[in-house]
This record gives structure tokens, sequence and C-alpha cells, in this order.
């Protein structure tokens, strides 16, 4: 069990110290340039509070070589790629509330304070 844990850790570190380098940088542009910028299951261009990432649909071409084929890869806006890993949304794991209602609220509370 312990050899297992310690296989992982080495592994999720190796992986994200990949996912900062150039060559990562390289395969991540290809995806999106080959997606045309647009998410692969909903086709939404990614927009801030939504940006588009891109996902390893299988890990055995990283497994093997330690990069990323680019069929491999698909191009997915944040909600489809927590959707894929079963995440759901970050409003839905983080308890966020729509910035709207947060602008309502304060406006709501300034009025009240103030009195206007």
């Amino acid at each position: 069990m312990a050899a297992s844990r310690i296989t992982r850790q080495i592994w999720w570190r190796d992986y994200h110290r990949y996912l900062h380098s150039r060559r990562w940088q390289f395969s991540r542009w290809l995806a999106l340039m080959r997606d045309g910028h647009r998410c692969r299951h909903c086709g939404r261009r990614g927009r801030r509070g939504n940006p588009l990432q891109v996902h390893h649909v299988s890990y055995k071409s990283y497994n093997a070589s330690g990069r990323s084929r680019l069929r491999d890869l698909k191009t997915l806006c944040l909600r489809c790629h927590d959707a894929q890993h079963g995440r759901g949304s970050a409003h839905q794991r983080y308890g966020l509330v729509a910035d709207w209602l947060v602008v309502v609220a304060l406006l709501y509370l300034w009025l009240a304070f103030y009195g206007c």
C-alpha cells in the first residue's frame, strides 16, 4: 500500500512538472489551435469564469513516453472538463454564488446602512 502511494506521489510530481514545461505549453497550444479555441463538447469559446482547458483523453502516451500525443488531447471548457472528471462546476464544488448576486447583496447592504 505504501509503495503504491509513493509511486502515485512521484507520478503526480512528475506530471505537474510536465504541465509547467514548454513541451506541454506547445502541445496545449496545438490542441487549442486544432479545436479552433472551442470546447469540443459544448462548442463554447472560453471566457472569464469558464476558461478553456486541454483534457487528457488518455494518459497512456504520457505514461509511456513522458509526453502527450495530440490525439490524446481535447479542448474543453472548465464546466465540461469538470463534468468529464465528475467534479461538477466550481460553483457547485465551492458553494460560490453568482457574481451578480454578490453585487445585489452589497447594494442592498449599502442602501440599508446609508438609508438612501
